[in-house]
């Protein structure tokens, strides 16, 4: 799951048309994986991850399921409307956040599903 993250960071770093969606507000996500945490930084520099840190938004599942979420290849609304996924924090986050999962994802061809 790390080498997801950081590949995940990478092509964010490459998006600049996504900046919008987290430059002017900071706030951190905490995805929870059955073995190990990991704690997101979205600030007006970009993401990064970061040691330690209150989470604004917590996202708890099964470390596939994270990887999907990461890569693009599913809504994070959906999965957690099939309970995949928890999701905890500010709804108006959480819908940011799932722009910004599927926009950077790999997968550009749910994007063409959608419309």
């Amino acid at each position: 799951m790390e080498a997801t993250i950081n590949r995940f960071i990478e092509r964010l770093k490459e998006n600049r048309s996504l900046r919008p969606l987290y430059r002017n507000v900071d706030f951190c996500v905490e995805l929870k994986g059955k073995r190990v945490n990991y704690l997101l930084a979205f600030d007006k520099e970009g993401c990064r991850r970061i040691g330690e840190g209150k989470a604004d938004v917590t996202i708890s599942g099964k470390d596939k399921d994270l990887v999907h979420l990461l890569e693009g290849k599913e809504r994070l609304l959906m999965m957690v409307q099939r309970q995949a996924l928890d999701i905890q924090g500010a709804y108006r986050r959480q819908l940011k956040l799932e722009s910004l999962f599927l926009l950077n994802g790999t997968e550009k061809y749910l994007i063409y599903q959608l419309s």
